[in-house]
C-alpha cells in the first residue's frame, strides 16, 4: 500500500502523517498477531531453541517496519519544503530568466531543486505560470497541429516533406519534421564567426547579432531519431551510445 502512495502537494502535513499513523497500527495488529500465531506454533513443536525459528521470529520485528515510514514521512516533508521555497522564489527567477535570457543548464545550477522528484518540479512551475496550458499541446496536436506543421513544411521546405514520406504516422511525422523549423537551444547555438572559432559552443552573451536563428536542416533529428540497420541488435547500439 506504502510502495502505492502518490504524496500531492494539496494534502495537508495532519493529513499525511494521519495516513502513516493508519499504516503503523495496521502494521502493528497484522505483524503482532501473525507473530503470536508462528511464535505458538514453535512452541508447541518444541523449537524455540532453533536458530532457523528465531531468524523466522526477528523478520517481523516491529521497528525496522517504523523506521521506512519515518523515512517516508521525511521524504513527505522534504517534499512539501521545496515546493513552498519554488514557490516563494518563482517571482524572481521569472524576472531573471525574461531579463537575463539564461540557458537550461544556468537555471538548473541556480535552482538545482527544480530537477527534484523526476521532474515533478519543473512541472508545477509550468503549470503554475500557465495554468490553462497545460494540456493544450497533446490534445490538439492530432487534429490542430499536425496538419497545420506538415502543410507549413509542404510550402517552404519541400525537400524536407519529400524525405519525411517515409514515415507513415502523420503525428510521429509532425513532430520530427517540427525540429527542423525551430530554432537550436541557446544552450547549443553554435558560433557562425570566422577562422578557428567556426563551429565552437558558445554561451548566450557570446551570441553575435545576427537575426536568423540557427537550426537543425537534418531530417530527422539525429538527437530525436536514430535510424538503424535492419538486424542490428538494439541492446549493443543504445550502450554504445551511453559511452559517446
Amino acid at each position: 500500500m506504502i510502495g502505492r502512495f502518490q504524496c500531492k502537494a494539496s494534502m495537508t502535513a495532519s493529513t499525511l502523517t494521519d495516513i502513516i499513523d493508519e499504516c503503523e497500527e495496521l502494521l502493528v495488529n497484522t505483524l503482532g498477531f501473525l507473530r503470536d500465531k508462528i511464535n505458538s506454533f514453535f512452541i508447541d513443536q518444541d523449537l524455540m531453541e532453533n536458530d532457523e525459528a528465531n531468524n523466522i521470529l526477528k523478520a517481523f520485528d516491529l521497528s525496522n517496519v517504523f523506521n521506512g515510514l519515518r523515512k517516508f514521512e521525511d521524504q513527505i516533508t522534504a517534499f512539501k519544503k521545496i515546493i513552498k521555497l519554488l514557490e516563494d522564489t518563482r517571482e524572481f527567477r521569472r524576472q531573471w530568466i525574461e531579463q537575463s535570457g539564461p540557458t537550461i543548464s544556468e537555471v538548473f545550477t541556480n535552482y538545482p531543486r527544480l530537477l527534484d522528484f523526476n521532474g515533478e518540479m519543473i512541472e508545477r512551475e509550468f503549470d503554475s505560470l500557465y495554468p490553462d496550458s497545460g494540456d493544450n499541446f497533446l490534445e490538439k496536436f492530432p487534429t490542430f497541429y499536425a496538419p497545420r506543421i506538415l502543410r507549413y513544411v509542404q510550402e517552404c521546405k519541400p525537400a524536407v516533406y519529400a524525405e519525411s514520406t517515409i514515415i507513415e504516422d502523420e503525428n510521429l511525422r509532425a513532430l520530427l519534421v517540427l525540429c527542423t523549423l525551430m530554432a537550436v537551444s541557446n544552450s547549443v547555438i553554435t558560433k557562425r564567426g570566422k577562422g578557428k572559432g567556426k563551429g565552437k559552443k558558445r554561451t548566450h552573451e557570446e551570441r553575435d547579432e545576427s537575426p536568423v536563428p540557427v537550426r537543425s536542416s537534418m531530417f530527422p533529428n539525429k538527437d530525436l531519431l536514430k535510424t538503424v540497420a535492419d538486424g542490428t541488435n538494439l541492446k549493443n547500439y543504445a550502450t554504445e551510445l551511453k559511452k559517446r
